[in-house]
């Protein structure tokens, strides 16, 4: 039985008029585009009331067990394929459930009615591939598909794996994404204990030791011009935090996010993850996904902190014409990921405040995706501890087949055979559950003594890393999930969405079910925190038994050679015609990383939680960008001010300078907005190419970890956080392309409310003053020599860190002196660019005086750091 629900009148029908637009930029044929929504139900019950609940009595109406007479020369149908989540019937199926516990599953399928004068069918569905539907979660469909209804089988067979076989080719096999020589050290550790592994326990293996979980490149031993760095993230980037010491860092490194000083009763944490591969896949759940896993990061830290921001950076191709086989348009992809983002966001009410969008062709196929959140809680909940003898209990959503092997996946490299083999490994998330999961924790306060987010390698890194020092049993019998037929291993390592592991005392236990039964989200007991070992049943057999050592200490760690980076900027001195301002301006403030980003930002929900004092959009006409956001918490009287750095064209030509500036950039936007250096804190997010196979693009590493530490000291700001995301390369028959080096800086600071000042001039008669270092001839790299097609000509724009950071330091002081009505940072196209958006933002004009050594189009133009 099914539901048809459609608009009455073709003028309340808004997404079919955009789609017969859209359609009709290919194909002038199409006369008409109707769209409805039909809701398919296993189990026959009255319905009536159901219809009545989806309509909209003035502009829908609802047929039940019939289809609307539209007229139509064809139709496409677009369901979900089956073991995919379907939010809309998820949330359905959850609501009716109180009404009809019986209700069965619930299938949601797209319908479009078309009409085209030359019905060209076939053409429109390839069309639409990939624009309209995405055939990795979606198929074109003429008859429902339910989820087979599958019956445990009476016989449980553990099947284990025989490790005299070739290593390699068993690691591709299963998706390990491990090398020989952990492969190697794999079976060395299970002839040692005399017995073959169990297949769980390999993927156990492979997911804890996975790039993306435990971060070998950054922990290995790397020889780099004859001297061997024994663990570049301990001396580089944890080193700076060590020497600065900072007052203001509560907790750093070895929790979900990074937890900061606020006021003294408050603290905030803050955390950015990247989820580039299965949004290069499927956009729009890619995006979700990565929107939702950091806010669970966030709801994970401590003892649970309340998100209260949210932050996005996206790296997208920018030819939507020259892309390799098997991607996705790049205009299609950065649609995807900004209704991903959007929809998870404000669905789930929390605000996003700020963030960044970049354009290079090498990102075609390899789009990167950062997703940023911020929390906020008491300090008394600053800090877990998992205790021996606690419940391990599950909360949230339910398990399934999606994400199976993310986290593997997101170790390796993409492919044009990617959306096929790859395709379990992309998660649908549902904002609602998250919501729901969310309110529970917050009202559950002081009934748990630890808690993490299924991430990452779902239950067994939650689980696993909670239960590193007590051990963990488990009943994989009692995980909740979403249909029946889910392996033993299946279940262990799904990254199904919305799900967290709490470590419970066990007189807490039925308080706890109690508020999370009234908030409509499950919750089930699934073992206890206790014994040396991850002990795992399922249907009172044994199907893992690891010791948590060997777990999580065994890995071998490779001795790796690094080759410096060739930079690329010529050095030379170029000349270009500067007759024409107006062309070459014009040439600046178009290019695609310049332009507004109004159409992005206007979809958020910037303002929910009533929280934002400076939004990402101000001035007269609430059209201006501004440098930062600035947060005033309901709990504080402090202000938090967020902002960032990423330059990949930078990254490209010369990262060691590259870090230095993008490092700049994030502390020149938050101080620009008038934040404190003295209560400042920078999160680090890599992407970067091929660290395996390619010992310069492991230089360029080393070189950028480098200069992190350096300038971090220099500015006395330390690291709290960060992630990297390594081996971001397209793989083709004759090639493979390599994203440009990839660093984005995110930077908070808790400041004093009246130190807030915008960034776009406010009235007339004031003074302008250009404030910094003096603007030298730096134009490699910049957005001018870029669209003159003179990308590496001349020099990349250098720091002086002493210079640099005095400069910024001296700035820090005057905010909090009050004396700055606006201020705004020179950065992409130089200070033309800069002049402009602070006149944009009240309509206000600008009368500069030249007085440079540098030719007009140099001093214009240059992208020189550290100035405002």
């Amino acid at each position: 039985m099914f539901i048809e629900i459609i608009q009455n009148e073709i003028n309340y029908d808004s997404l079919g008029k955009i789609l017969k637009n859209e359609l009709n930029n290919k194909f002038d044929s199409i006369e008409n585009v109707r769209t409805s929504k039909i809701y398919y139900f296993r189990n026959n019950f009255d319905i009536k009331f159901i219809t009545e609940l989806l309509t909209d009595n003035i502009t829908d109406k609802g047929i039940i067990d019939g289809h609307a007479d539209i007229e139509n020369d064809y139709i496409i149908d677009i369901e979900y394929k089956p073991g995919v989540m379907d939010t809309e019937a998820e949330t359905l199926t959850n609501y009716l459930k109180m009404t009809f516990p019986d209700i069965g599953e619930i299938k949601t399928v797209r319908r479009y009615y078309i009409k085209d004068t030359l019905n060209r069918k076939d053409e429109v569905i390839k069309y639409m591939k990939n624009r309209l539907y995405n055939p990795l979660i979606e198929t074109i469909t003429n008859d429902i598909h339910f989820i087979p209804d599958l019956m445990k089988n009476d016989a449980l067979k553990v099947n284990t794996v025989n490790l005299d076989c070739d290593l390699n080719e068993l690691s591709q096999l299963m998706i390990l994404s491990l090398n020989i020589h952990e492969m190697e050290e794999i079976k060395k550790h299970f002839n040692k204990i005399d017995r073959e592994p169990t297949d769980i326990e390999l993927e156990t293996i492979a997911q804890t030791w996975s790039e993306h979980c435990v971060h070998k490149t950054f922990k290995s031993s790397i020889d780099y011009k004859g001297k061997y760095i024994d663990n570049l993230f301990k001396q580089t980037i944890m080193k700076a935090t060590e020497v600065i010491d900072h007052p203001d860092a509560i907790s750093v490194f070895h929790d979900n996010a990074g937890i900061w000083n606020l006021d003294n009763n408050n603290c905030i944490c803050f955390k950015v993850e990247t989820h580039n591969h299965p949004s290069a896949l499927e956009p729009y759940g890619g995006a979700g996904t990565g929107i939702g896993g950091v806010i669970r990061d966030v709801i994970g830290t401590g003892l649970g902190f309340k998100p209260i921001a949210n932050t996005d950076v996206f790296c997208v191709g920018d030819n939507n014409d020259d892309i390799p086989k098997g991607t996705i348009r790049p205009d299609d992809i950065l649609k995807g990921i900004v209704s991903g983002v959007r929809d998870y966001g404000n669905r789930m009410g929390i605000p996003t405040v700020n963030g960044a969008v970049h354009f290079h062709n090498d990102f075609a196929g390899n789009p990167l995706v950062y997703a940023g959140s911020m929390g906020i809680s008491k300090i008394k909940n600053a800090f877990k501890k998992v205790n021996n003898g606690d419940m391990i209990v599950l909360v949230g959503g339910k398990t399934g087949r999606d994400g199976v092997h993310g986290a593997t996946f997101s170790s390796v490299s993409l492919h044009n055979k990617s959306q096929e083999v790859s395709s379990g490994a992309v998660q649908i998330g549902n904002p609602i559950e998250e919501k729901k999961m969310l309110d529970a924790i917050i009202e559950s306060d002081g009934l748990y003594s630890a808690i993490t987010d299924c991430g990452a390698g779902g239950l067994s890194s939650a689980v696993g890393e909670m239960g590193e020092k007590t051990g963990a049993d488990v009943i994989l019998d009692n995980v909740p999930l979403k249909y029946n037929g889910l392996t033993y291993d299946e279940i262990w390592i799904s990254e199904s969405q919305e799900r967290m592991v709490l470590s419970v005392p066990k007189r807490n236990y039925d308080i706890l079910e109690k508020i999370m039964k009234k908030h409509s989200t499950n919750i089930s007991h699934i073992g206890f925190f206790t014994g040396k070992k991850l002990h795992i049943k399922y249907r009172e057999k044994t199907v893992c038994d690891l010791d948590m050592d060997f777990l999580f200490n065994g890995i071998p760690m490779q001795k790796r050679k690094a080759l410096p980076y060739i930079n690329l900027e010529k050095g030379n001195d170029p000349d270009i015609k500067d007759d024409n301002y107006n062309e070459l301006i014009s040439k600046v403030i178009t290019d695609k990383n310049v332009k507004s980003k109004e159409w992005i930002i206007r979809q958020y929900d910037y303002e929910v939680m009533a929280q934002t004092m400076v939004k990402p959009l101000g001035g007269t006409g609430q059209d201006n960008v501004n440098d930062a956001a600035v947060l005033l918490p309901l709990a504080s009287d402090k202000c938090i001010v967020l902002g960032n750095g990423i330059n990949p064209h930078y990254g490209r030509i010369n990262p060691g300078k590259m870090t230095l500036s993008v490092i700049d950039e994030a502390m020149r936007n938050i101080l620009a907005q008038g934040a404190d250096i003295d209560h400042t804190a920078i999160l680090d997010n890599y992407s970067w190419g091929d660290v395996n196979n390619n010992e310069r693009t492991l230089g360029a590493l080393v070189e950028s970890a480098i200069n992190c530490r350096d300038y971090a000291i220099k500015l006395n700001v330390p690291f709290i956080s960060g992630k990297d995301s390594l081996n971001n390369y397209y793989e083709m028959q004759d090639k493979r392309i390599e994203i440009p080096h990839t660093l984005l800086i995110s930077a908070m600071s808790v400041t004093e409310k009246n130190n807030i000042h915008p960034s776009f001039f406010t009235g007339n008669g004031t003074s302008i003053y250009l404030y910094g270092k003096e603007t030298q001839n730096e134009l490699s790299g910049s957005v001018l020599f870029r669209q003159l097609d003179m990308e590496n000509d001349g020099t990349m724009p250098n720091i002086d860190m002493d210079e640099s950071s005095h400069i910024l330091k001296k700035l820090s002081k005057m905010n909090s002196m009050n004396i700055i009505l606006s201020c705004h940072d020179i950065s992409d196209g130089g200070m033309i660019i800069s002049l402009l958006e602070m006149c944009f933002g009240n309509k206000r004009g600008a009368d500069i005086k030249f007085d440079s050594k540098l030719k007009l189009w140099q001093f214009l133009f240059s992208e020189t750091q550290t100035r405002f």
